[in-house]
């Protein structure tokens, strides 16, 4: 079973964290959004204290989220998905599509690693066993952050490396591995019967504006929320922002 947190009480919504991070990210969201829906943050496996998988997946990573979805009963639910914790949610939506009730894909995709990100994955694979997690983490996790936020955002950015240490090098790099082989997921936006929302950082360089412009055009029910000044972290570099937008979200999901 992975560890998470589950706070506050009324429906459900469930956060999944991005590659290197672990649910202590959501820690902003949690606080404030369990005074009036239950809030459940999930380590991934093999991140903060969940037990790492042989296997790792995708299509793993969303059976084991689900193992915590059935032991807390929860029948109906808004997935958040940060990054990676979006691709897992795709995973999780394609074969649960009746538990889910909203879904919001914050600076994630549903597109497969194009074969120029492919071959990127290949060399931070090679680069992390040549070198090691700190070498990789520490010159990592900065320019996930727009330029201009880096300064105000510092005590974000060494939190982010502080966790992005703690995860072992295996697993970094069965992450990328599983990122690298999944398979595209657009049929699940287009089959979507929930409202599907898009975060979208106009400054993310890891996850493209136009796909994700073009991919909320696939669901019936779609909200897109473009930042400006932001890169791949706008649950930091836009906390309050992005926050609201899921509570106000939430509210619509949950009619």
């Amino acid at each position: 079973m992975l560890s998470f947190t589950d706070k506050g009480k009324g429906d459900a919504i469930v956060f999944l964290h991005g590659y290197c991070e672990s649910k202590d990210v959501w820690q902003a969201f949690e606080a404030s959004i369990s005074k009036k829906n239950r809030v459940i943050c999930i380590d991934l496996p093999g991140y903060g204290d969940s037990k790492p998988l042989a296997n790792l997946t995708m299509e793993s990573m969303a059976v084991a989220v689900f193992e915590v979805i059935s032991s807390l009963k929860l029948e109906k639910l808004l997935l958040v998905g940060h990054s990676m914790g979006g691709y897992v949610a795709l995973a999780f939506a394609e074969k649960h599509s009746e538990s889910v009730i909203g879904l919001c894909l914050f600076h994630s995709s549903a597109y497969a690693d194009s074969d120029e990100k492919k071959a990127q994955r290949d060399k931070t694979i090679k680069y992390l066993h040549d070198n090691g997690v700190e070498s990789f983490i520490r010159p990592f996790v900065p320019p996930l952050f727009y330029v201009g936020n880096r300064e105000k955002c510092k005590i974000a950015i060494q939190n982010l490396t502080d966790i992005g240490l703690k995860v072992s090098l295996e697993v970094i790099v069965n992450s990328a591995m599983a990122m690298r082989d999944r398979p595209d997921r657009t049929k699940v936006l287009k089959k979507a019967k929930y409202p599907v929302l898009f975060i979208v950082g106009k400054n993310d360089s890891a996850v493209k504006p136009e796909d994700s412009m073009a991919q909320s055009q696939l669901p019936t029910n779609s909200y897109v929320q473009m930042l400006g000044d932001t890169g791949h972290q706008g649950l930091f570099e836009r906390e309050s922002e992005t926050l609201n937008m899921i509570k106000g979200f939430a509210k619509i999901c949950f009619l």
